[in-house]
């Protein structure tokens, strides 16, 4: 990047990168292009509704050079090398809000839950994944956090379904969907207590669910409390198939926000193109800051798409053609990047009353990272 940069010395980025750009930075500075992109009026009009958002996951392998504890065998991908599993959100208006890097062994599921924890600019009423994510911890957990948990189900018709009461009940009723078995309330009931302690935990960050969860399936018999919750969530997720299989537009709204995420996967791809797309750090945390400036990158193109499309819709003065435009950004996507030479030239170099100013990356990091900083003189 040195070499391809003007206006900044190579030992100032690597400086700056060593220095400054922590974890903590990096997400604040997503944080604040996805609200400055939700302060703008363009971006609801990918939303289905104001008073609600959907937001989806999925995750992404990368292959990892090199021994890393952060990285393991998959059956399915990539089979025969290492690698790490990239799990990344975005909501209906194209912000990727969260990422977390595990190893390619371990089930997405598990960062489901924590991908509404604490989250400062994205509060999903509504969360998608792949068939993988729909376990029944996952159901009950996210009832717990008050986002409708709605992935999409493959073969649903070999799923079991639960009910309170008996199935002859419902046969004499003349149902002809049964449920296949009974409810445990008293499973339920004896570690309720120990349930609402484990969500107050995770609402506080004492802790993540991710930890939690890993934690409950490490023991060689099913975890008690595991139990429970994976009974209450029976309760969930039996009700949410019942209604994924009448309602149409709910599949649909599934389908829609899964493929969002899978062109997501695609821009980080284009984004991430440098050394065969392949971790060259072993570490947890220098993965996860790699994983963090792609998203950087990311938003920042989206911003811009956004930033430009609504530059194009003030100049237009005929309503007609102003009414089309809408229709064709609404039913398009912000997620484009064509028109970004992803391998051009970074240009450091600024204009300040009409003279040459060096843009010191350095002073801006050190100003709101570094401890008794001040702020730059000029950057105000």
């Amino acid at each position: 990047m040195g070499r391809i940069s003007k206006g900044v010395q190579a030992s100032t980025l690597k400086h700056t990168a060593d220095w400054y750009l922590s974890e903590q930075a990096l997400a604040d500075a997503n944080n604040t292009i996805i609200q400055m992109k939700n302060s703008l009026a363009l971006p609801e009009i990918h939303r289905k509704s104001p008073t609600e958002l959907h937001t989806a996951s999925d995750g992404q392998k990368i292959l990892v050079k090199g021994d890393s504890l952060n990285a393991t065998y998959s059956a399915k991908y990539p089979g025969f090398q290492k690698a790490s599993s990239i799990n990344t959100a975005i909501d209906e208006r194209f912000a990727s809000y969260y990422s977390a890097v595990i190893t390619a062994a371990d089930r997405e599921a598990g960062n489901v839950a924590d991908m509404h924890l604490g989250n400062p600019v994205v509060k999903s009423t509504m969360h998608s994944t792949d068939s993988h994510g729909g376990t029944e911890v996952i159901f009950g957990m996210m009832h717990f956090l008050s986002v409708f948990f709605a992935p999409r189900i493959k073969e649903l018709g070999t799923l079991e379904l639960y009910s309170f009461v008996s199935q002859k009940e419902y046969a004499g009723q003349g149902y002809v969907l049964l449920p296949d078995h009974y409810i445990s309330e008293k499973l339920i009931e004896t570690h309720w207590d120990d349930m609402l302690r484990v969500m107050v935990s995770l609402k506080l960050g004492k802790t993540t669910a991710f930890q939690v969860l890993k934690r409950m399936n490490s023991y060689a018999k099913q975890n008690p409390l595991q139990k429970a919750f994976k009974e209450f969530g029976k309760i969930i997720r039996t009700a949410f198939i019942l209604r994924y299989y009448d309602d149409l537009e709910l599949r649909q709204s599934v389908e829609k926000q899964l493929s969002h995420i899978e062109m997501m996967n695609r821009f980080a791809k284009a984004v991430f193109f440098g050394q065969n797309q392949e971790f060259q750090v072993a570490t947890k945390q220098e993965q996860e800051k790699i994983i963090l400036c792609r998203r950087l990158i990311q938003n920042a193109i989206v911003l811009w798409n956004y930033l430009y499309l609504s530059e194009l819709l003030a100049r237009i003065d005929s309503q007609p053609v102003l009414e089309e435009m809408i229709s064709v950004i609404g039913n398009g996507t912000a997620v484009t990047w064509q028109h970004v030479n992803m391998m051009g030239e970074y240009d450091f170099i600024k204009l300040l009353d009409n003279k040459p100013l060096r843009f010191d990356l350095e002073r801006i990091f050190q100003w709101k990272y570094a401890p008794a900083a001040k702020e730059p003189a000029g950057l105000g």
